[in-house]
């Protein structure tokens, strides 16, 4: 983690900045979305990433992107989506093992890059060929760890400056 969990003033002034350089309205029609590994698709905070992306897909003709930091395993998350939303099962995959700059140019660009987990947060921060970057909300991730790096690692990400994308009240208004 401390190869890949790396930030500080700098970056969130050039996530700022690009939030001001890129404040006009426009259509989005690339999204990426920065995943862990995949267990199941049909729970948890995964589920609720590949709903969304699923609706982008069918009401607004959005491509989606899976970027996925883990090691290479296509078939399986293939076939994970291709399960629980058939839709999705032909999205383009990319994996990438850390948090490097050499791998994180290397990946597609998008119009917008959504971060789904507090590890893939430092990505999106990082990754350079994006209009917009997201983290999608779906806990308060720092309480899944006891009081400790990985708490103020995950605690970190909520200071990036990217967009939040809350799926509850309670989360926005915390």
């Amino acid at each position: 983690l401390a190869d890949s969990c790396r930030a500080d003033e700098r970056l969130r002034t050039r996530v700022m900045a690009q939030h001001v350089a890129e404040a006009a309205p426009f259509d989005v029609r690339t999204v990426n979305w920065f995943i862990p590994e995949v267990d199941s698709p049909y729970y948890g905070g995964i589920n609720t990433a590949f709903r969304i992306a699923d609706r982008l897909a069918r009401s607004h003709g959005v491509e989606n992107r899976f970027v996925v930091m883990a090691a290479e395993n296509e078939p399986f998350l293939r076939s994970a989506l291709a399960a629980a939303f058939p839709r999705l099962s032909s999205s383009p995959i990319e994996f990438f093992s850390g948090i490097d700059d050499k791998q994180l140019a290397a990946i597609s660009p998008a119009d917008v890059s959504i971060a789904t987990l507090w590890v893939t947060a430092y990505a999106v921060a990082h990754f350079p060929h994006t209009r917009r970057r997201c983290y999608l909300i779906q806990d308060f991730e720092p309480m899944f760890y006891p009081a400790g790096t990985n708490y103020a690692l995950a605690e970190e990400t909520y200071r990036f400056g990217l967009y939040g994308l809350c799926n509850t009240d309670r989360l926005l208004d915390i």
